[in-house]
């Protein structure tokens, strides 16, 4: 029910039986729509890293979800890149993701938007894609990741763009400039 599919039955005695799973393809954009407000107005108290992942594919913003919760983060998911600066101005994450491809506004042209938005040119960008490759000239806090995505690989990229979060054990602990170095766990 939580993925929208159904399972069925059908058998004879004597004769054996059919099992049939059903997914669908993609989530409706009015579901990813209503998930995507409902994540904006809960990311304004949430006290976890929150992230912006951009795609324009229900499956991908899923798996994105899925690694970016392993890592303590906050997801808003955005399935059409046309709405993505303004998610970006509400939610005010500490990284925003996008896939190279995202429909109506891809990564490159989403990069450059944000780095000519004086209030959102600090933001770190992951630009992803299932090309190998993803070529850009070198950029302050710009990553590539490679679909699927490795957690691995995830974490690397956390390391270099967002060193003041480091994740330990699934706990997420935060360096806070105000404590002088110390540890602050949330």
């Amino acid at each position: 029910q939580m993925m929208e599919g159904e399972i069925r039955v059908e058998s004879t005695p004597g004769v054996g039986s059919t099992f049939t799973l059903t997914l669908p393809v993609e989530a409706p954009l009015v579901q990813l729509r209503q998930l995507q407000d409902r994540r904006i107005e809960a990311a304004a108290t949430s006290a976890q890293p929150k992230v912006v992942c951009i795609d324009g594919t229900s499956t991908a913003l899923f798996l994105m979800e899925r690694r970016f919760h392993q890592e303590g983060f906050f997801v808003v998911p955005v399935a059409d890149g046309g709405d993505a600066v303004e998610v970006i101005r509400q939610v005010q994450p500490d990284l925003v993701t996008v896939d190279v491809h995202a429909p109506h506004l891809g990564g490159r042209e989403l990069l450059a938007a944000l780095r000519s938005d004086d209030e959102l040119e600090h933001l770190p960008v992951v630009l992803c894609s299932v090309d190998e490759l993803i070529s850009i000239p070198p950029m302050p806090k710009v990553a590539t990741l490679t679909k699927p995505i490795r957690r691995k690989a995830l974490k690397g990229v956390l390391r270099k763009l967002l060193p003041h979060l480091t994740s330990v054990e699934g706990l997420r602990t935060r360096i806070e400039p105000e404590t002088g170095g110390r540890e602050v766990h949330s």
